[in-house]
This record gives C-alpha cells, structure tokens and sequence, in this order.
C-alpha cells in the first residue's frame, strides 16, 4: 500500500512559518505603539497648551488690579483645566525649572539670568523638555495668597515661576495685576509650588545693545482719553534685559501721543509712558536712544463706540422703533442690542420669544431672537458704515397675542455699534 505523507511532513512546518511571521508583527505593532503613545502624549499637550497660550495673550488687553492698593477690583482672570499624561514630568509657567538639565526640579544655580516669562515648558520622561513662547508682553508669575488676594510669589528677592507636577487633571487661574512701583504687567498663578525656580530676566554683565517696546492693550479707541501703557525696557545683543539706569529715550508715533514723549530709565533700564488719540488708524510707536538700537510697536486705534440708550417698549409688528447718529470713520462696525422679551405661543406649541430687526439706512442688517425675560445681549453680523448720519430702526416682525395666554412684546435697553 502506497501513502503520501508529504501533508504529514509540510502541515507543521507551515505552522511553524505562520506562526513566525505572526510573531514579527505583533512585536512589530507593540514596538509602533510604544513609539506612538509617548509622541501622542507630547502632541496632547502642545494642543492644550496653544489653546492656553493663545487665551492667555487675550487677556493682557484686560484690565489690571492694582497691586499696590489692597481694595482694588479684581483684574482679568481665566481658569484653565490641563490633562497632563503620564509621560509629561512638569509643565512651567515663566521659567525653565532645571536650566542646568540635571534632572532635579527648582535648583536653579545662584545668578542664573533665566527666560522673563513670556514661556511655557514642558518636561518629557526620558525624552528633553519642550518649550511654547509667548508674545513679549505676557510675563507669567507665580502666585501666593496674602490675605484674601494673590501677590507675586518672592523667594530670595527674585520672583517665581509656577511648577506644575503629576499626572492627571489640573485646575489653574491667572489674573492680571499691575505692579505700580515696577509698573509691570503679570500674568499671576492663583497657586503656589513647594520649588524654587526664580526669574531674573535681566543680565547684569551684558552692555546695552538695544531697546525692546511693548503696548498693553493693543487696541484702544479714538476718543483722545483711553490710554494705552507704551514700556521700553533696554536689552543686549541678545535680547535679555539690561539694567541701565539713567538712559535717554525718545518716543514718537505716526498718530496719536503721549502723555510725554521724553523718557529716562529706571535702575531696571525700563521706562514707560501712556498713549492717546483721537484719531483712528495702526499707530506705529518708535523708540530711540543715542548708541543703541531702536525699537518698534504698534496698535490700532478703532472709531468710538457709539452708544445710545432706548429704553422704549416694541409691542407690534407695525410699530419701531428709529434713532438716528452720526459717524465719524468709514469703518465696520460690529452691532450689538440689549434688550428682553414677554413669551407668547399657541397652545401645545413651544416658547416663542420676540424676535429684534435691525435694519440701518432703510436696509435690513439683521435679525436676532430675545429669549430671555431679563437683559440679554446679543450680536447682530458687522455692517460697513461710510462717514455721515445714518439711522437705525429696531422692529418686531413676530409679534403674536394669544388672549389668556401671553403677549409677545419687545423691551429695548440700548444699541451700541463699536
């Protein structure tokens, strides 16, 4: 009797294969997905510190609390919610908490000129560190709780940055204070770290090479009286801070002014001055002194709000309600209303609020729903104006009264175009 067992003999051997190549790729897979969970974790925080970042240059054209009088109003403040992975050692506000890369947290060696605080980092396990610049004008800073409010956190005369540490969901507040012995802007951690990671933004062995300008807010509005604070500090070849007392700055702008424009440094090498106009336009500010480097800035001076109260019922469709204005400026204007209603609807049928025309000119320029019973407000799309006098009408097209169950009627507040 014949047999074939050339089956018996290639069966195993094909398991064998099989089962190789099988092998390889898993460990091919686990090796990718090693490769790709720590790089997922860094791409992780670099969206949700761009986000942080992008909030945080927003908020220094806010206003300010003034540190130096206990009772004044509370200043611009954010709250951020940060997931840190697993892999992410610490995040930094301010300053780089191991300069020296020696792997030990907030031992900053003596003397150490470090970043101002216009810098986030972030610390990889095993893999660096990585950084997120922030515009010149953001100097973040850590905070400590004196009383019921937060001032900058000192230690050894030097203010800190914030170290944030651990795994997980991490809650973090900042709010803008306004120093008026330094007459600096910071962006202050209401939370406090057990290290010691100072900032000495400025260079005490470097010459003067430069200025650097900054204007805070940007943008301010062109009615001669809201200012915007213009610092000039001096700076080397390299763009660190200098302290040099006693320079001569001159300042100058393509519109507008200041409320001086002949400056001298304090022993920080940093001077400051308040700008105005009333005219609108980008104001390009220039800063010179005699043998260093000039500096330039800029911010836009916007047309005036204009504002005028209402405070008129709308109750038909027939009826409205006109006001008229002038306007200074060829601009586009954003057009907001502020106004409340009284819900009316037919039985079995949901709530139907009012509904605010806005028509300027004769044209309709939008419509929007007020759907609350106290002051609302709510934004109408931008419209472009030409200079000269303009009227604006503000209707109800929905008017609806249904005996014994409402009356749908309109309360104007007022109207702002700005």
């Amino acid at each position: 009797m014949i047999r074939d067992e050339s089956g018996v003999e290639t069966i195993p051997l094909k398991i064998v294969v099989y089962t190789i190549i099988i092998g390889v790729i898993l460990g091919t897979a686990m090796l990718g997905l090693s490769n790709i969970e720590p790089k997922g974790s860094e791409n992780s925080m670099e969206k949700q510190l761009g986000k942080l970042k992008a909030s945080v240059e927003l908020m220094q054209d806010g206003s300010a609390r003034n540190l130096g009088d206990p009772s004044a109003p509370a200043g611009n403040i954010r709250t951020f919610l940060l997931d840190i992975p697993d892999n992410i050692e610490y995040v930094s506000f301010g300053v780089d908490p191991d300069p020296d890369s020696n792997g030990i947290l907030g031992d900053t060696p003596p003397g150490l000129t470090t970043d101002s605080g216009d810098v986030i980092y972030y610390g990889v396990r095993g893999g660096g560190k990585n950084r997120v610049l922030l515009d010149p004008g953001v100097q973040l800073r850590e905070g400590e709780e004196t009383g019921s409010v937060f001032v900058p956190a000192q230690a050894g005369g030097l203010q800190q940055g914030f170290v944030m540490t651990g795994a997980g969901e991490h809650r973090i507040t900042f709010e803008l204070v306004f120093d008026p012995v330094t007459k600096e802007r910071y962006t202050l951690s209401h939370s406090t770290d057990e290290l010691f990671a100072y900032i000495n933004q400025y260079n005490t062995s470097s010459l003067p090479n430069g200025l650097s300008a900054a204007v805070s807010p940007g943008a301010v509005p062109a009615d001669g009286t809201t200012s915007s604070m213009i610092t000039v500090q001096v700076i080397d070849a390299k763009g660190r801070r200098v302290k040099s007392a006693g320079k001569n700055i001159t300042l100058s702008a393509s519109l507008g002014g200041f409320n001086t424009p002949n400056l001298t440094t304090d022993s920080y090498g940093r001077a400051a001055a308040y700008f105005t106009s009333d005219s609108t336009g980008v104001a390009v500010v220039n800063a010179t002194s005699p043998g260093i480097h000039p500096a330039s800035t800029y911010l836009t001076v916007t047309p005036v709000p204009i504002r005028f109260l209402v405070r008129d019922w709308i109750y038909t469709s027939k009826t409205g309600l006109l006001r008229s204005f002038y306007n200074y400026d060829n601009a586009t204007y954003s057009v907001s209303i502020t106004a409340y209603g009284t819900e009316a609807h037919w039985p079995f049928q949901s709530e139907g609020w009012p509904i605010a025309r806005m028509e300027i000119d004769g044209e309709i320029a939008g419509e929007v729903v007020i759907d609350s019973g106290t002051l609302i407000t709510r934004d109408f799309p931008r419209v472009w104006l030409d200079r000269g006098g303009h009227t604006v009408r503000i209707s109800m097209p929905n008017d609806l009264n249904v005996p014994l169950m409402g009356d749908r009627n309109l309360y104007v507040e007022e109207v702002v175009l700005s």
